[in-house]
């Protein structure tokens, strides 16, 4: 799940990570997106930190609470590139914290290495794509 309020990221990174074969949806709401946190499992969360609403770190906490995503990759990308905002995204269980602007190559990088660390049934539906 990508979401970011802003619409050319969230394209962005959709274009940069569709090859990677991923369940993903995309919000511009964070309040939409928290909505749906335990319907459905999903791969990764990509967050924004600065949102209007809701931030990614709230969103983050309610995702953890979930019972489908609770154990879901988050990642935040934000403009904070504090030490602060960086060490309260790690303190919420994030797993990277990208800052904007974001190189689409590092990103993916990440992504990837991220999902075939932390992911058996990414590893076992995408593995033989990228060996």
């Amino acid at each position: 799940m990508i979401v970011d309020d802003n619409q050319f990221n969230i394209e962005l990174l959709e274009e940069t990570l569709k090859s990677l074969n991923l369940n993903l949806l995309s919000f511009q709401k964070p309040k939409e997106a928290a909505k749906i946190i335990d319907l459905e499992k999903f791969d990764l969360f990509l967050l924004d930190v600065m949102m209007p609403e809701l931030s990614g770190f709230d969103l983050a906490e309610m995702i953890k609470k979930t019972r489908l995503n609770c154990d879901t990759p988050i990642v935040f990308i934000s403009a904070l590139a504090d030490v602060e905002h960086k060490v309260k995204g790690f303190n919420l269980g994030s797993y990277a914290y990208i800052e904007k602007p974001f190189n689409i190559k590092v990103v993916k990088s990440q992504i990837l290495n991220l999902l075939k660390t932390n992911c058996k049934e990414f590893c076992r539906k995408n593995l033989m794509l990228y060996l």
